[in-house]
């Protein structure tokens, strides 16, 4: 079982070196610990927690569960995609200020972290990203 919520916000999300532009910092409605990491590239590109910041206790994307998620981004109704046999669940989080809702979709395949996508209306909607993870069979 894990601890309770997600990490000491004095550490999570430190940049390594200076702050990026388009880096929103996320937290779960009732809470003030950064859950999450949102970047967005010159590109138009969306990341979940890209690289180059302190995460602390906080697993790789791939080495996430849904257990990890639960942790962190707080509890979401399952929801199978019966045709794919895959657990899809979405998570609410919010801005650092609360004043603009992020969603963070994500698929699940045997407990694993397989897929993600962030909407919210400070980004173009986005496709669904695959997560590398070569620890899969």
């Amino acid at each position: 079982m894990m601890s309770k919520g997600p990490v000491d916000e004095s550490r999570c999300g430190r940049p390594r070196r200076g702050i990026p532009k388009g880096v929103f910092w996320l937290r779960r409605p009732l809470d003030t610990t950064v859950a999450a990491i949102v970047q967005k590239l010159p590109n138009g590109t969306v990341t979940l927690n890209p690289p180059g910041f302190d995460y602390g206790p906080i697993p790789a994307l791939e080495k996430m569960t849904q257990e990890h998620c639960e942790w962190l981004w707080g509890s979401s109704p399952q929801e199978f995609a019966p045709s794919q046999k895959l657990l899809i669940k979405e998570y609410r989080l919010v801005s650092p200020d609360g004043s603009t809702d992020f969603f963070i979709d994500v698929k699940f395949d045997r407990d694993r972290l397989i897929k993600y996508r962030v909407r919210s209306t400070l980004i173009e909607p986005m496709k669904w990203c695959t997560v590398a993870n070569e620890e899969r069979p």
